[in-house]
């Protein structure tokens, strides 16, 4: 009861502030007929949501299982989603390591290729250096007065000046 008459001040009081009705006693008097309005009113839709309540319980019903079946078609539709990638994935780890162990292969078939380069070139080496110990032996000492006009230019004995 109390709080009905403070509804009925406040609905007056504001009318009065927004400048709809001019005085107090015809402010109260709308507020108590808007609120009793409003009673009657949610009286009457007490009434027929009652009646409607059966109804739309069945339509809630409804709405729920279908809402509900078509989660299940999306959750099973991702779990396929995600074993197929699931399974693309290992694949291409499989192809990773497929394309590792033939580097690995190749590089270790390389380092056998290079050891056998290696050991001809040094091979090589080996020879180059004795030819080169048995043409020094030829040449003699050039110190000894056993040398050609060719080795030695005239400019590198006798010096004179700039040029």
């Amino acid at each position: 009861m109390i709080e009905d008459i403070q509804k009925v001040n406040k609905l007056a009081q504001d009318l009065l502030d927004q400048g709809i009705i001019d005085s107090r006693e015809d402010a109260v008097k709308k507020a108590q007929y808007i609120l009793k309005k409003n009673i009657v009113d949610q009286k009457v839709s007490q009434q027929n949501s009652v009646e409607m309540g059966e109804e739309s319980l069945e339509q809630y019903k409804n709405i729920i299982m279908r809402t509900k079946e078509y989660a299940l078609r999306q959750l099973s539709m991702f779990r396929n989603d995600i074993q197929s990638l699931a399974q693309e994935v290992n694949k291409i780890k499989d192809e990773l390591e497929a394309l590792k162990n033939m580097r690995e292969r190749k590089s270790a078939q390389e380092a056998g290729l290079n050891d056998i380069k290696t050991n001809e070139a040094a091979d090589e080496k080996k020879e180059v250096q004795q030819n080169i110990e048995t043409k020094k032996e030829e040449k003699g000492n050039p110190r000894s007065g056993d040398f050609n006009s060719s080795d030695v230019s005239i400019e590198k004995i006798f010096y004179c000046g700039d040029k």
